[in-house]
């Protein structure tokens, strides 16, 4: 029975293609996943032995974060599924390039004289570099929606801690229950942030934001249950200390990466100048692709022009990915993020020495925080949360606009 090449080649090109897409989002999530979990809270105990805060006994200030995290979480969780999203995107796209890249390798070679495999390769090509455009441009919007959904999250976790150490300030003419509270404040992020109507760009938008909160807070008088000493040591606990230890995992995880990069990159380099010295050495003694159907296989000749026609395709292959890789380990988003979290680290380990300095962290538990020290301790605070929201507009920049400068 004759098989009708024509309509079969089409099938067999998406299933090429999706079957590599998956595989790629597949191995790239659980290589995520792992980076993750090694690096999580990696620092932690040397960050604690530093900065040796005293544990917090159950109260009505862990109560309380407790329920604003609580809420906290599904903005949270929305902004992980974005990333999801536009990370998996990502991923498909590279992976349609280098299928479509290596079907285009294969067909460069005498394998095009079957007109089976002619057809597949040729549909597996125009069809994978289709959806590397779609993609890539499912990608830019994942991105923004990304961007957005972390911005979101940020200023709702920034709320989370404010309410926490000053809940008198942020209860004023706000309903008093946790939940309205929290949703009133959601709405006026939508509406002072995330409106993109105005002509002001959404980093404007955001120091805006945070100015008019600041001031709010700064010219508020403090009251008894604001900066209680429970609250003070989870705020130190959860905000600036987790803070400090994320940066540092995340830089070292960063840096990980960008090493092993280099590793796959100079791995690719070498057998591509192996592939290219025996392909030199082949052509020497006389293999030629083009004589393929003419010299007998088992003379050496023949045994030169197969080895040459073989070589072909790998050589391709390889030198393609190894551009790839070169132009992928230039990327300058992970060396600026790399540079930004370094940043960040020293800047909060500065102001966990600042504090310290006021305030002897050993000492916190027993001292007594009058309405004076309340205010100095308002200022260290907000001067943290400063350092957040510089580093939330510098992190938008970088993941929107990333370049690298070829300096003379």
């Amino acid at each position: 029975m004759d098989v009708n090449w024509q309509a079969l080649a089409p099938g067999i090109a998406i299933v090429i293609i999706i079957v590599a897409m998956q595989a790629r989002v597949r191995a790239a999530g659980l290589r995520r996943a792992r980076d993750y979990a090694s690096s999580e809270e990696k620092t932690r105990q040397t960050i604690a032995a530093r900065f040796p805060l005293p544990t917090v006994p159950p109260s009505s200030a862990s109560r309380r974060l407790k329920s604003l995290a609580d809420l906290v979480s599904t903005v949270h969780e929305e902004a992980v599924d974005t990333q999801t999203i536009y990370h998996s995107a990502i991923v498909r796209s590279a992976a349609c390039l280098v299928v479509a890249f290596c079907a285009l390798a294969l067909s460069a070679t005498p394998l095009k004289a079957h007109l089976p495999l002619e057809l597949v390769l040729a549909w597996v090509d125009a069809i994978a570099i289709g959806l590397v455009i779609y993609h890539f441009l499912r990608g830019r919007s994942a991105n923004e929606q990304w961007i957005k959904a972390r911005i979101r999250a940020e200023l709702m976790r920034q709320y989370e801690f404010i309410a926490l150490v000053f809940p008198d300030i942020v209860s004023h003419q706000q309903p008093h229950d946790l939940t309205s509270q929290f949703e009133a404040e959601y709405n006026r992020i939508q509406a002072q942030v995330m409106d993109d109507s105005s002509d002001v760009g959404i980093a404007s938008r955001i120091d805006n934001f945070w100015s008019a909160r600041r001031l709010s807070i700064d010219n508020r008088t403090l009251s008894a249950s604001d900066i209680s000493g429970d609250a003070l040591l989870l705020y130190l606990h959860r905000r600036p200390l987790r803070q400090l230890g994320w940066f540092a995992d995340s830089r070292m995880r960063l840096e990980h990466d960008a090493s092993r990069r280099k590793g796959q990159l100079l791995w690719l380099y070498a057998v591509a100048l192996v592939l290219g010295l025996v392909k030199l050495s082949v052509v020497i003694t006389g293999g030629h692709a083009e004589q393929a159907h003419n010299i007998p296989i088992l003379s050496l000749a023949g045994l030169m022009t197969v080895l040459s026609v073989a070589l072909l395709p790998a050589l391709l292959i390889v030198t393609g990915l190894s551009s790839a890789m070169t132009a992928y380990y230039l990327n300058q988003n992970a060396r600026s993020l790399i540079h930004r979290y370094n940043t960040q680290e020293r800047r909060i380990t500065r102001w966990f020495e600042a504090f310290n300095a006021h305030f002897p962290i050993a000492s916190l538990q027993s001292m007594d925080i009058d309405a004076v020290r309340k205010r100095d301790i308002r200022t260290l605070i907000l001067q943290f949360e400063d350092l957040m929201i510089e580093e939330l507009i510098d992190w938008i920049h970088i993941s929107r606009h990333d370049a690298i400068e070829i300096a003379p």
